[in-house]
């Protein structure tokens, strides 16, 4: 089964010295709040993403200092 379509935002910052995404969601057409979907880091060798690790706890949003929902004007600048 398909799950509904989602929009989704992104804020840049870093984990384990490298570059990393904080990814959020919400249901497509929706006025509600974004809510945390996962962190992603990212591993670049020779100037090319190698590899991609997702997780999807949202426990870690704050230890990065972010929060677990968001409204859509305060994710068009990184916290």
């Amino acid at each position: 089964m398909l799950s509904a379509p989602r929009e989704f935002r992104f804020l840049p910052l870093g984990a384990n010295g490298g570059p990393a995404l904080a990814v959020y969601r919400r249901a497509k057409g929706s006025n509600a709040t974004y809510q945390a979907a996962g962190i992603t880091l990212f591993s670049i060798r020779g100037g090319r993403v190698v590899e991609m690790t997702r997780f999807t706890s949202t426990k870690l949003f704050p230890l990065f200092g972010l929060e677990t929902h968001r409204r859509s004007d305060a994710l068009s600048q990184p916290t």
